[in-house]
């Protein structure tokens, strides 16, 4: 098929080569284009001279910002200012501005924190006219409080996704209308034969609670994870059209990481030297004991469970200046663990491509190949139909219609490793 892409849309797709006609051809015989890539949980907390370049080179086009301190009510604008210049950046789908949540610490993160449902709507109301694109909700909200956002993002017709509230039942936030759930490693109690014991203890305890407290609850949801339990939910959570974002990568122990790249199930990672040391040294790696490699074992097996119960994934990682998971590569390693355990590779192309247009309602322009559609697009030198792990041997990038070849991809590299050596020194 020729492609043809005029400014920045895909104006023909066809075998004619009357669409050729005074074009500037570029050869791509035996190659395979698809959809540019989306990370749908990122936080560039002000590092776009080393994500943007990063995520660029390795396909990904398109960004969703969950949480940014340094720009909480001024997110919109820097949105906008990064849409519509000209430099090569991905496609920023929707900003949160800063999380909202509950009564406890979260001020010494950057949280927004509200203390009542006056201030729980306060809230929404001010993010709203600052410009975001959604509100995201967190860990601490209580009830009434997470009750009371709803209520006003539904009046001020502005979204919510985010957490899971440790305090709540995920169906519950699900009904309110919450239209996506961050992390599967807060689904566990729901997967669990003692769901109500868990949840309790929540109520109870989570804001005087001990680490060792936290510790016999984890063992609790790994000693009793139960099938029918864990399907009974994720049907109840397709009915209700309530997205999911597993960003499983963020979590996975190196000993897991070892095993799954053994196996042949994740592909080794080129990363240069210098940002793997960058990205390594960061904080929140997932811990390595018994405890923690048996929580994401059971993390795992939950991908064949959204399959079944045809739960819409959107995928993401949590790359931030503060986390591990290398910009642009944790991506990949992202789809490759969909399809060890139990998606296809079409099926977990979605999950980056087409899955996140229809979340941001924007699958009129972005998310498939097809005319009329902006020209964000990935050209691979083998199928990624055939194997996943062929998104990773990208041969051009297209994004907002800027075509970027192997060697522009490759300055993109070499502009990220510059950019961590000045923050290092």
């Amino acid at each position: 098929m020729n492609v043809k892409i005029s400014g920045n849309k895909i104006t023909a797709i066809s075998t004619s080569n009357k669409d050729l006609e005074n074009c500037k051809l570029i050869e791509a015989k035996g190659k395979y284009i698809i959809p540019g890539l989306w990370d749908m949980h990122v936080h560039i907390r002000g590092r776009g001279d080393i994500f943007f370049p990063m995520l660029i080179m390795n396909g990904i086009t398109g960004i969703r910002d969950m949480h940014n301190p340094k720009r909480c009510y001024t997110a919109g604008k820097w949105r906008d200012s990064v849409n519509n210049s000209n430099s090569i950046a991905p496609r920023i789908g929707a900003v949160a501005g800063c999380i909202v949540d509950g009564p406890g610490d979260g001020r010494n993160y950057g949280f927004l924190v509200a203390n009542s449902e006056q201030e729980g709507r306060l809230i929404v109301d001010s993010l709203k006219n600052s410009g975001v694109d959604f509100i995201k909700v967190y860990n601490l909200l209580t009830p009434k409080i997470y009750a009371a956002i709803a209520d006003e993002a539904k009046k001020q017709n502005i979204p919510f996704a985010g957490h899971i509230p440790l305090m709540m039942d995920a169906v519950d936030c699900a009904a309110a209308g919450q239209k996506s759930f961050e992390h599967v490693d807060n689904f566990l109690q729901y997967c669990s034969t003692k769901k109500d014991e868990i949840l309790q203890f929540y109520r109870d305890s989570v804001l005087i609670a001990k680490n060792e407290d936290f510790e016999r609850i984890a063992w609790l949801k790994v000693n009793s994870f139960d099938s029918a339990t864990t399907s009974i939910f994720f049907n109840k959570l397709a009915e209700l059209g309530t997205f999911v974002d597993p960003t499983l990568v963020i979590d996975m122990p190196e000993k897991w990481r070892k095993r799954l790249t053994d196996q042949n199930m994740l592909s080794p990672k080129d990363v240069p030297e210098e940002l793997a040391a960058w990205f390594g040294s960061k904080k929140e790696i997932p811990y390595e004991d018994d405890l923690g490699f048996d929580l994401f074992r059971d993390n795992l097996k939950m991908i064949s469970y959204f399959k079944r119960a045809n739960v819409k994934l959107l995928a993401g990682t949590d790359m931030s200046a503060i986390h591990r998971p290398a910009a642009g590569y944790s991506l990949h390693d992202e789809l490759e663990i969909y399809v060890a355990y139990g998606l296809t590779p079409l099926e977990a192309l979605r999950t980056a491509t087409i899955n996140p247009a229809i979340f941001l309602n924007r699958q009129y322009e972005l998310g498939s190949v097809e005319k009329g559609k902006l020209a964000d697009l990935v050209l691979l030198d083998a199928n990624p139909i055939a194997d996943i792990k062929n998104t990773n041997k990208i041969f051009a990038v297209t994004i907002n219609g800027k075509y970027l070849n192997r060697a522009a991809l490759d300055s993109l590299k070499t502009q990220a490793v510059q950019a961590v050596l000045i923050k290092n020194d």
